[in-house]
C-alpha cells in the first residue's frame, strides 16, 4: 500500500499539515509511506517531510516499524540555503556531510563520519563560501583546505568541474 500527500488523514498529527500543503500546491506523487503485508506481518517506511526556505518541500526524515516493534528512525537529512541536501544520519550515528560549491550548483565534497555543522566548524566559513568561487582554481584552494583541516575525522571524497562541461578532477 502506497500512501500520498492527499492519504494525509494516514500521516502522524505533526506532517498532517505539511502534507495538506504540499497537496493545496499539487505536489501530489511524493510517497510518504509505504506498507509491506506479507504471510499475516506488517511492516512499513514512513518519509517526513519539512518546508525548508519557505519553497521547498524536502524529505526530513525516514522511520520504519515491523510488526508490533515501536517505529524507529532510520536516517534525517539536512539541507542548506540553497535547498541543496548537505548531511545525512544513517540511524542515529553514521553522519555524511556535503560540500557544495560554484554558486550552490553543485557537490564538491562528500565527508564520511561528519555532519554538516560540524564540517562547517572544522573548515571555517571562509572555507565554505569559498567553494562557491567560479574557477577550479579558486575551488581547489579551498578544498585542499577543507581535506587539510577535516584530517582523520573524516573520508573525504572531492571534485572539482567546469560548468557546462563537467567533471575535471
Amino acid at each position: 500500500e502506497y500512501y500520498y500527500p492527499k492519504d494525509y488523514a494516514q500521516a502522524p498529527a505533526g506532517q498532517q499539515s505539511i502534507l495538506t500543503a504540499m497537496r493545496n500546491k499539487n505536489i501530489l506523487e511524493p510517497v510518504f509511506k509505504t506498507v509491506l503485508k506479507q504471510d499475516g506481518s506488517t511492516r512499513y517506511v514512513r518519509n517526513e517531510y519539512a518546508l525548508f526556505h519557505n519553497s521547498f518541500y524536502r524529505p526530513s526524515k525516514v522511520y520504519s516499524q515491523k510488526g508490533s516493534n515501536a517505529e524507529t528512525l532510520r536516517g534525517s537529512y539536512e539541507y542548506d540555503n540553497a535547498a541543496n541536501l548537505c548531511g545525512i544520519t544513517r540511524g542515529t550515528l553514521q553522519k555524511t556531510a556535503v560540500a557544495w560549491g560554484y554558486g550552490s550548483t553543485l557537490p564538491v565534497a562528500v565527508v564520511e563520519g561528519t555532519d554538516y555543522a560540524s564540517l562547517v566548524n572544522l573548515a571555517g566559513t571562509a572555507v565554505m563560501n569559498g567553494l562557491n568561487g567560479s574557477t577550479a582554481a579558486t575551488v581547489n584552494a579551498n578544498l585542499a583546505t577543507l581535506r587539510s583541516k577535516v584530517g582523520s575525522t573524516g573520508l573525504v571524497t572531492s571534485c572539482t568541474h567546469q560548468p557546462l562541461v563537467g567533471m575535471l578532477t
